[in-house]
């Protein structure tokens, strides 16, 4: 663990709770890197592999969590997605293309924060828009948005390099012992603390890091 102060979010872009408090993390990175704290995103794994059926049970179970985060966060989200006959609802795609853009934006000019504004734009095109993040046409137009170059970023999600450090992201955050997204912690370099799990509005959010960290 670095000496740095940071704050870490860990989540999942296909977490539909990640998508309900989309609006609060912008919120809360920009009231971090104004204390001069780095924040950080992290790729928990909501469901690595996929492979789930994709029946009436699964998409019921989808859509109840839908409404349930559009009722308390108000986010939009669009159900056309239940209409298609087959669904891979396979979430380690989207993480690794987070790790992909974490990976070209820390070897460019754009700034850091521009990977929430990455991630919130994955779960805009899937929730909003139902198009698929395992294809890797879905980032043309994400990477064209925020500046970075779609073809390095094509080759780059394809590699096993990348892959790798998706795998490596999501053990890192289980050791931490994370298992609910969105997740957010702090640490002072020495010590790992949670401050706090599950949606939660920004203010309260902020409330706790500011007792946790004496801001």
């Amino acid at each position: 663990m670095s000496e740095s102060r940071d704050v870490i979010y860990i989540g999942d872009p296909q977490c539909s709770w990640c998508w309900g408090i989309a609006k609060e993390m912008q919120k809360i990175q920009t009231f971090v890197t104004s204390h001069n704290i780095n924040f950080t995103i992290m790729v928990g794994g909501l469901r690595i592999g996929g492979g789930q059926a994709w029946d009436d049970e699964f998409k019921a179970m989808l859509r109840h969590h839908w409404q349930q985060v559009n009722a308390r966060s108000g986010q939009p989200f669009d159900y056309k997605l239940f209409d298609l006959p087959e669904f891979d609802y396979d979430t380690e795609p989207a993480c690794r293309a987070v790790v992909t853009a974490k990976n070209l934006i820390v070897n460019s000019d754009i700034p850091i924060n521009s990977l929430l504004d990455f991630f919130v734009a994955i779960q805009h095109k899937f929730y909003v828009e139902n198009q698929d993040p395992k294809q890797p046409e879905f980032y043309d137009t994400i990477c064209s948005d925020l500046g970075l170059d779609f073809a390095a970023f094509k080759t780059l999600f394809a590699s096993d390099e990348m892959k790798n450090q998706a795998i490596a992201e999501f053990n890192i955050t289980r050791n931490w012992g994370v298992s609910g997204y969105p997740s957010i912690l702090y640490t002072d370099g020495k010590q790992l603390y949670m401050v706090s799990s599950g949606y939660q509005p920004a203010d309260s959010i902020i409330e706790n890091m500011q007792q946790l960290i004496g801001l």
